[in-house]
């Protein structure tokens, strides 16, 4: 029997990887042993932040964004790696990671990226990518009703697995803003997370 998230000490060291590997069960059952000291690292920096403001356990906002680093893990871009979960009443109803749509090989089994051969500065000439955000892949395996009032977390890391600002793209804020999603949350790249309500993005067009 696989154990459970509450039934552990979340800032427990010894705990780690036990929490870790009861998430990944339900999310990724067949995860590699890279991807899970990835996943390990994030779940470790985000007891280091949990200690420091002396909780015993995670806000809401704190659990989500950390399953949403775990869900990065399995994204199969070779620059930046995503992931996202939209929840509803507190309870998870997607997860997403970024990657080539189904059917298609992704950048890990071709073993290059376009735009960074190109050297494309990040947020620019998507056109050229072969991925599907982790935003887009959560919304999409969502209905209309579970999105209608919803919270996407979203969370990343570079190439060097330091976590970066995990900001929607334009084309995802709209994506966000027409499934009437009504709360985002988002890495700032620097161990915290931002929290906005999408319509604020409608002061100027996306």
């Amino acid at each position: 029997m696989k154990p459970t998230l509450l039934s552990l000490n979340f800032c427990n060291t010894a705990a780690q990887p036990l929490i870790l590997q009861s998430l990944l069960y339900y999310l990724s059952p067949n995860i590699s042993g890279c991807r899970y000291l990835a996943s390990l690292k994030a779940f470790r920096l985000l007891c280091i932040v949990m200690k420091k403001s002396r909780k015993f356990r995670p806000d809401w906002d704190e659990y989500f964004i950390g399953i949403a680093k775990a869900v990065s893990t399995r994204a199969t871009c070779l620059r930046r790696k995503y992931g996202a979960v939209i929840t509803k009443d507190n309870i998870i109803v997607s997860t997403g990671y970024n990657g080539a749509p189904a059917g298609m090989k992704d950048c890990l089994d071709v073993g290059r990226c376009t735009r960074k051969e190109l050297q494309i500065p990040h947020g620019e000439r998507y056109e050229l990518c072969h991925s599907v955000h982790a935003e887009a892949n959560a919304i999409i395996r969502a209905s209309a009703d579970e999105l209608r009032g919803a919270t996407i977390y979203i969370s990343g890391s570079d190439d060097r697995e330091v976590e970066c600002s995990s900001e929607p793209c334009m084309m995802c804020k709209r994506l966000i803003l027409n499934s009437r999603i009504s709360k985002v949350v988002y890495s700032d790249g620097n161990t915290g997370f931002i929290v906005t309500d999408p319509r604020k993005w409608l002061k100027k067009r996306v």
